[in-house]
This record gives C-alpha cells, sequence and structure tokens, in this order.
C-alpha cells in the first residue's frame, strides 16, 4: 500500500492517477555460455540480452498490456553444443532480443541482442547484434586461443548501468570467454549473458531478464501471471517483474 505520508503524489488527494509518462527498463535474458565435451578448449561467452530504456515512455493509461519476462540460456554442459539463446522480454509492443549462445569449440557464437563470444581454438567470429526492440547490444567478440566475450549493451563485454530501482545496477553485461579470469555474472534478472566453458570450470546459462517500471500515480489496476516486487524510491513507485508471462493494467 502507498503509504499515508504520500498519499498525495500518488492521487490520494486529487492528484492524477497516472503519469503522462513512465521510467521503463526492459532487459532480455542473456544467452547461455558455450561448452565442449572436453573442457580443454576455451569456448564463447554468451551474448546478454537487449536491453531498452525510456525515461519518458508514454503511459498506456486505461489499457491492458502484456509483460513477459526471458529466461537465461542454457548452458549445455558436456556437449558439443552453442549455448542456449535467451529468451526475448515484453513491455506492451516492445519485445527485447535475447542474447545469443557462445561458441563451441570452432564454432562461431550466434546472433541475439547482443550476440554470443566465437569458440576457442581456432579464429571464429562472434554473433552478430539483432536488436527487435531498439535497445542497446553488441556483437560478441571473435576467438583466438582462448573464447570469445559476448556482447555487452555497452560493449564487448560490458554492460550499462541505470538508477531506475533508486541504487545503480549494472545490465546486460556479456559472458566472459573461457580461460579468462574474471568472475562469472551470476546476477539474477541483469540479462547477463553465461560465462563460456574451459579448463576452469564449465559453461554457466545466461541470466533471467526484467522488466522495471518507475513512475509517481496510483498503484497498477491489476496484475496477473508475473513475480513482482513493489517497492519505493523517493515518492516514486517502482515495479520490479523478474518471471512469468501475463498482463498489467494501468
Amino acid at each position: 500500500m502507498i503509504p499515508a505520508s504520500l498519499a498525495a503524489p500518488y492521487g490520494g488527494s486529487g492528484g492524477a492517477a497516472f503519469p503522462a509518462t513512465i521510467e521503463l527498463l526492459i532487459a532480455a535474458g542473456g544467452g547461455g555460455g558455450g561448452m565442449y565435451s572436453s573442457v580443454t578448449y576455451a569456448l564463447g561467452g554468451g551474448g546478454a540480452g537487449e536491453l531498452y530504456y525510456n525515461a519518458t515512455y508514454p503511459t498506456p493509461i486505461g489499457s491492458t498490456v502484456s509483460v513477459v519476462i526471458g529466461g537465461g540460456g542454457a548452458a549445455n554442459n558436456g556437449t558439443n553444443r552453442t549455448g542456449g539463446k535467451g529468451g526475448s522480454s515484453v513491455f506492451n509492443t516492445l519485445s527485447a532480443n535475447g542474447g545469443g549462445g557462445g561458441g563451441c569449440w570452432r564454432t562461431a557464437g550466434a546472433a541475439g541482442g547482443s550476440g554470443g563470444g566465437g569458440g576457442g581454438n581456432i579464429n571464429r567470429g562472434g554473433g552478430a547484434s539483432s536488436k527487435t526492440a531498439g535497445g542497446f547490444g553488441n556483437s560478441g567478440n571473435a576467438s583466438g586461443s582462448t573464447g570469445g566475450h559476448g556482447g555487452g549493451a555497452g560493449g564487448r563485454p560490458t554492460g550499462l548501468s541505470y538508477s531506475i530501482t533508486g541504487a545503480a545496477v549494472t545490465y546486460c553485461t556479456g559472458g566472459i570467454g573461457g580461460n579468462a579470469f574474471a568472475t562469472p555474472n551470476l546476477v539474477a534478472n541483469s540479462g547477463n549473458g553465461g560465462r563460456g566453458g574451459s579448463s576452469r570450470g564449465g559453461s554457466i546459462s545466461g541470466s533471467t531478464g526484467v522488466v522495471i517500471l518507475s513512475y509517481i500515480g496510483a498503484e497498477l489496476t491489476s496484475i496477473t501471471g508475473l513475480t513482482y516486487t513493489l517497492s519505493y524510491s523517493g515518492v516514486n513507485l517502482v515495479y520490479k517483474f523478474t518471471a512469468g508471462s501475463g498482463t498489467i493494467t494501468f
């Protein structure tokens, strides 16, 4: 429930029920890291999911809109396979593309919101970036003696940081290629790509996506089929949808 001390900004004392615009962030699911049946070879990291951000998205007042949270792509450990593609995340008419899987042995990374890194042991290209919501994404790194990094929203493999929840959080970082020393991106609901497999450890699945809304106004009229939290950042309501496929009504 809205705190009594904040009633006026939320329409409790004659204020508007919903604002003309909302702050919106959509992260698709990250791609899984590539793997070979022998972990001798370093494989490609999964590409991050496409990241969409709009500080002034027009509020669909009076409408019921679809929301889908994309799952992370599978890691495919124990097989000579490219990592699985991340699932698309949806808000209303926007559909952010899931990240491409990291390449397996001598295989290019797969295309996605950000492309997966190429598989190691021989030069193979990174996957292409295919952005379906007009958001952020990059192609994956080509491989060499080590697996290529997956593309991220801000580069290869870097993500982008936003403070829509009230604190700065980095979303949609590409998965590191196998044999890299960096810490894997094990962050739920970030849209990060999974690490590629190598002698340092098996490949890792991509992270699930997320949809976040922030605005000053009334609470949503209805929410169905979705896992979410409602919190407050100053006088802003912050809805964070973390799983499911359903609808919300303004």
